[in-house]
């Protein structure tokens, strides 16, 4: 019985000291939020206080915001970028993944390994904006593709290493029947293999 009120007790400081930490990290948020909603002049005060927020002031704060730093454009390049940065790496991670698994010679083993040495080893930005730029991939509509690429590139290592893994699983006689029936390497991966593999 001791014991289990000692457990309970440790667990109620712990808990406690858990919630107040929590406070901590929460208050400069809870200040900037507060802050965003008043005039210029109150919001210089930094006080955590409903003082001075009206609702007109708030729709002029949030639309300068909005205005100024063109949130609008920003988040829809953010979206074309995470949709086609993701579709390409989907597609090619999964393909590289699958001939990389199948083809089980010493080529493909360097393959893999040389592919998985982007986990460890971080994309040198500095390089890849030096080589965009010469390409004039950093202004007006090439920026786009230039992040689009630079994204993948990012994340593929990552995304072909989870594939790598899954296709293991999925039985080489699956591959064999396919062809059996006379279905080209491109159809037999993109009407069979490719769906097999939505879990990932």
């Amino acid at each position: 019985m001791r014991e289990n009120r000692k457990k309970k007790i440790k667990q109620a400081v712990f808990e406690t000291i858990g919630v107040l930490i929590s406070f901590l990290v929460l208050i400069p948020f809870l200040m900037v939020l507060v802050n965003s909603m008043k005039s210029k002049r109150q919001a210089n005060l930094l006080q955590l206080n409903l003082k001075g927020i009206s609702l007109g002031q708030i729709v002029e704060n949030y639309g300068t915001v909005i205005k100024e730093a063109r949130l609008v454009s920003s988040f829809l390049n953010s979206a074309i970028v995470t949709f086609c940065g993701s579709a390409l790496v989907l597609t090619f991670a999964s393909m590289a993944a699958f001939v990389v698994v199948r083809r089980k010679t010493k080529a493909m083993k360097a393959v893999n390994n040389f592919i998985v040495m982007g986990l460890t080893l971080p994309l040198a930005m500095v390089p890849v904006y030096f080589l965009l730029s010469k390409v004039h991939m950093t202004t007006g509509t090439g920026a786009v593709a230039g992040a689009i690429l630079v994204y993948a590139a990012s994340i593929f290592p990552f995304i072909f290493f989870i594939y790598t893994g899954f296709i293991k699983g999925i039985s080489g006689e699956i591959d064999d029947a396919a062809i059996i029936d006379g279905a080209s390497p491109l159809l037999m991966y993109f009407r069979i293999i490719f769906p097999l593999l939505k879990p990932v």
